[in-house]
């Protein structure tokens, strides 16, 4: 019997499903930690400017608890760790997998886990393409990886460039195990094969044309998401698109946020349709009424909505400070990867992509391919590996 804690700062939609799987699991035992539940209400999120509330179950089908707040108003109780480690004495876990560790509140609980003989694991987006961290930061962290990763902590990898700067910091490869970040295929998969079953008048309803061309950004109205770049790279390319023969090109934003003004400001004339934040299930369909997605930003430690869209079969463009790219998007294969900031290159992406239908449908298929090998079987597995090494590593250990 595995028997695990998981801690978190609060309920994420995307991890919601894979608690369920593991908890679905013969042989594990797993106990979910919130620091915060204020995900499970409407709470403002200051990157899609406005209230959110999630349309899908986030406590649904596992363990959790809440933890409780610091007790400022007695010093003499104070519990830094929010009460965890009493439960997990009164729980018997003995490993205890944490999802993050860069603040001070997840440094000390590990090194407190690490005094009282539990096993830890780390699972972080840290990773060092568009890292704009100040160099004596980086160094201090790699100090830090390195002597936790001496002391038997292990990591648990989100992909490539996450394994890769583990590694340059210093941490034993043995000791990091691939559990990528991933989303409910099925869900997406399910919800756009819906909206391909009634295309026509789903189109029609938000303004499309039955045969339009259309491309998809869907993400908060952030700077670094880099939306301008894509309306900029999109008007250079709309005249050669016309010329190609390409089907009415147009160009569809999802969410809210800052640069909302901004975005619509840029439009001038474009055929560029704006239709506010979409949630998990109305995404899913929307998904299924477009033919291409474009994630163009700069500093993106991963960027799950492309695995959102390649579940639906979308061919994607990425730029290649987009965390997922090495493992998830083949150039040529199933979209584009083109050097952040640079919109002419994005504009030769969006042209190669939507001038030739046949190869836009197939690269969708590959997408679809290559999603099916990233998802939650894979984070099982790659949690129970790194559990058998955590075992077999305190067996070897000198009493």
């Amino acid at each position: 019997m595995i028997k695990v804690a998981y801690l978190v700062s609060h309920p994420i939609q995307y991890q919601a499903p894979l608690m369920r799987l593991l908890s679905s699991k013969p042989g594990v035992d797993l106990d979910v930690y919130f620091r915060s539940s204020f995900s499970t209400a409407a709470y403002y999120d200051p990157g899609f400017g406005g209230k959110v509330e999630w349309d899908v179950p986030l406590l649904d089908g596992y363990k959790s608890k809440t933890l409780t707040p610091h007790p400022l108003n007695r010093i003499s109780k104070l519990d830094f760790s929010q009460g965890l480690f009493k439960h997990l004495a009164a729980s018997g876990k003995t490993v205890l997998w944490i999802h993050g560790f860069a603040n001070p509140y997840y440094a000390y609980v590990i090194e407190r886990a690490l005094r009282q003989g539990v096993q830890v694991f780390i699972r972080d987006e840290v990773q060092k393409t568009g890292n704009r961290r100040s160099p004596w930061k980086e160094r201090v962290k790699g100090a830090i990886l390195r002597s936790w990763s001496k002391r038997g902590v292990g990591f648990l990898a989100i992909g490539t460039l996450n394994r890769d700067y583990y590694i340059a910091k210093g941490v034993d490869p043995a000791s990091i195990f691939l559990v990528p970040y991933a989303v409910d295929r099925e869900f997406f998969e399910r919800l756009s094969a819906e909206s391909r079953a009634d295309f026509g008048p789903r189109r029609e309803a938000l303004g499309f044309d039955r045969d339009a061309t259309v491309v998809l950004f869907a993400s908060k109205f952030m700077e670094r998401k880099r939306g301008l770049d894509l309306i900029e790279a999109f008007r250079q390319t709309y005249p050669r698109l016309l010329a190609a023969g390409v089907n009415k090109p147009v160009l569809a934003f999802a969410g809210s946020g800052e640069q909302a003004e901004a975005l619509e400001a840029a439009v001038r004339g474009l055929p560029i349709v704006f239709l506010g934040f979409q949630n998990q299930q109305s995404l899913g369909r929307l998904f299924g009424l477009v033919d291409l997605f474009v994630l163009p930003s700069r500093h993106e430690p991963w960027g799950l909505v492309v695995n959102e869209a390649m579940s639906a079969s979308l061919p994607v463009i990425v730029s290649d400070e987009v965390g997922c790219w090495p493992d998830l998007v083949k150039d040529g294969i199933n979209g584009f990867v083109f050097p952040a900031g640079d919109q002419p290159a994005l504009a030769e992406a969006l042209f190669k992509a939507m001038s030739d239908p046949a190869r836009l449908a197939a690269m969708g298929d590959e997408s679809r391919r290559i999603i099916g090998d990233w998802g939650y079987a894979q984070d099982v597995s790659g949690i129970l590996e790194a559990a058998a090494w955590s075992r077999a590593r305190r067996t070897c250990e000198p009493r």
